[in-house]
């Protein structure tokens, strides 16, 4: 796992983290690539539920295409579990629909981390 991706634990449930908070432009993209890495680790099917922070970040072209090259990796390799991104605003909130996953919002990582693991599919 790189620096801005990790599995925490949080009352039992595993989860993946990745903490964008703050990054821009082509650290934000690497940042992306490790949760890209992770995700390929996981088999077909694997229930994976996930947490991104996004707090500070903004928004480019480059950066949602990352963020549909997720989603698209999500879906292929179907994988299962809630999905939530934490620091949504702005422009953000807006991409976000756009992306065609069933995503929920958080403000803080706490909150995120209690609707995981109180939301499991």
């Amino acid at each position: 796992m790189g620096m801005h991706v990790t599995w925490i634990e949080y009352r039992g449930q595993k989860i993946l983290y990745s903490d964008y908070s703050g990054l821009r432009g082509a650290e934000y993209e690497a940042a992306v690539d490790e949760t890209v890495e992770e995700l390929l680790k996981l088999p077909d099917g694997a229930t994976a539920p996930s947490i991104t922070n996004i707090k500070g970040t903004s928004m480019s072209p480059a950066t949602a295409a990352k963020g549909r090259e997720v989603v698209a990796l999500v879906k292929k390799k179907n994988l299962k579990g809630p999905t939530v991104i934490v620091g949504v605003s702005g422009l953000a909130g807006s991409v976000i629909g756009l992306l065609q996953m069933d995503v929920h919002t958080a403000k803080t990582l706490e909150e995120a981390k209690e609707w995981v693991v109180t939301h499991p599919e």
